[in-house]
């Protein structure tokens, strides 16, 4: 049973809720391994963490179904940068829209970490191949 679906298990109905166990749940598996990967669970800023689920909701809906079976073909054939930059694009029009106007500018300075948490929300809880 992969990460993503122990979250849904146990939060069925939250999708704010799943996306912050599999957050706290790889942050503690990467602290227990000391892995270095270019992901740290620190990157993310903590106040805009529970956004992320809502702001991947809104690229979701931007990108369409055929567009995300895509982005995550290329995440999984190793094009992470291609996946990421198409993305990226849509995250800065859905800052506008999710977050409230007092942390939008701390969201623009972040807005490429968001894109890779967004990306991470979206392979996770997307189709499986």
């Amino acid at each position: 049973m992969t990460l993503a679906d122990q979250a849904r298990v146990l939060f069925p109905a939250e999708p704010m809720a799943q996306f912050a166990f599999m957050t706290q749940a790889i942050a503690v598996d990467l602290r227990a391994t000391g892995a270095q990967t270019d992901v740290h669970p620190r990157a993310l800023p903590i106040v805009l963490a529970p956004f992320a689920a809502v702001l991947a909701r809104c690229v979701w809906g931007a990108l369409g179904g055929a567009v995300v079976n895509e982005v995550i073909t290329l995440v999984h054939q190793g094009k992470q940068a291609d996946a990421q930059s198409r993305v990226y694009a849509l995250v800065g029009g859905c800052i506008s829209s999710v977050f409230p106007p007092f942390l939008k500018p701390l969201a623009q300075r972040v807005q490429n970490e968001l894109a890779g948490a967004v990306l991470w929300v979206i392979v996770q809880l997307g189709p499986k191949r």
